[in-house]
């Protein structure tokens, strides 16, 4: 989790300047974009925590298609 807190993505800041909704996404979120900009997510602590982000983000933007995953390792 540390390592993918430090990584970076080139394209964040013409993605944000382009798609506001992509500034929006990741100010809500407090997460990472992938690649281009056309996902944003935030990695939580566990299933539990990642469905309660996920059921507030849905309620609070109904818009977006939010889904809370498992990942993994």
């Amino acid at each position: 989790l540390e390592w993918l807190q430090a990584q970076r993505n080139d394209l964040s800041d013409a993605a944000v300047q382009l798609q506001p909704a992509v500034r929006a996404a990741l100010a809500a979120t407090g997460g990472q974009m992938s690649g281009s900009g056309s996902a944003v997510f935030k990695i939580c602590d566990d299933a539990a925590s990642a469905k309660e982000t996920a059921a507030k983000l849905a309620a609070a933007h109904p818009e977006w298609w939010v889904k809370p995953c498992r990942v993994n390792s």
